[in-house]
């Protein structure tokens, strides 16, 4: 019998600081899923093609690490949570459910505040 997410692939589409990273890794030990946090996938498999010191991050290669997600998912025997920002760098019918999770500007902003070393990559919050 499958189980109700075996074989599922869900992701998180939300704003960084909404709390989708720590949903995800609850959420993967409570069901048995595995775990992908993109930024974390793409260091590991060199999947950049340059590094912005303006914004202080590198730039994702989208179809290199799409390439290589392919790979992860068609091997995966199980179900995938993966935690990203953007679900529109992979392909529309790669997900079963996507998730997207809200918070108020002021507690988003407080959190980024804490998060994030350099306060020009937060704008337009109001």
């Amino acid at each position: 019998m499958k189980k109700i997410w075996e074989n599922d692939i869900i992701s998180g589409y939300c704003t960084p600081g909404t709390g989708k990273t720590r949903l995800g890794r609850i959420l993967a030990v409570k069901l048995s899923l595995k775990y992908i946090n993109i930024g974390d996938f793409a260091r590991e498999n060199e999947c950049f093609i340059e590094y912005d010191s303006d914004l202080d991050c590198h730039i994702i290669d989208e179809k290199l690490m799409a390439s290589k997600m392919k790979k992860v998912l068609d091997t995966c025997d199980k179900g995938i949570i993966i935690d990203h920002h953007d679900c529109e760098i992979f392909p529309k019918d790669m997900f079963k459910y996507i998730f997207c999770l809200t918070t108020s500007n002021e507690v988003l902003y407080d959190r980024l505040v804490e998060s994030i070393h350099q306060v020009t990559n937060i704008i337009n919050v109001d």
